[in-house]
């Protein structure tokens, strides 16, 4: 049986120019005696990530506009001056993950709950992706 809860944040400052993503959680995997298997697991994940570019883009059509109208309030006589952009994207990322696996007396971690790295895990989480699937793998 696996218990499992967490708490996320994603909150952003200066003018969303900074932006997190936390999380935090914890994981009981509980088994019968015979298998010794029981275990705990926290993780802590902190990501930054700092836009390079704004994004400008236009809210779309009002409501109250018709197809050959573009007033950007009800009553108004003219549209607003164009806004060129060339909606460029990119950011600058910044992450530090903690994962800890905790068994106490005879319980062990099972091979197929190690987190790996190298490639992607079997959740596709990707960890040192360069390298090939399951490339670090603890003991077994």
């Amino acid at each position: 049986m696996e218990f499992r809860e967490g708490i996320r944040f994603k909150p952003s400052v200066a003018s969303g120019r900074l932006r997190f993503n936390y999380l935090a959680s914890a994981q009981q995997f509980i088994t019968s005696g015979e298998t010794r298997s029981s275990f705990n697991r926290w993780t802590v994940d902190l990501q930054h990530e700092i836009p390079l570019y704004r994004n400008v883009s236009s809210s779309g059509p009002r409501e109250f506009n018709g197809p050959n109208e573009c007033a950007q309030a009800l009553g108004s006589p003219g549209c607003p001056p164009v806004q060129w952009s060339r909606n460029r994207q990119g950011s600058i990322g910044f992450r530090v993950l903690v994962s800890e696996s905790i068994s106490t007396g005879a319980n062990s971690v099972p091979f197929y709950f190690q987190p790996t790295l190298g490639g992607s895990d079997v959740n596709g989480e990707h960890f040192l992706g360069s390298y090939q699937d399951y490339r670090f793998r603890g003991r077994t």
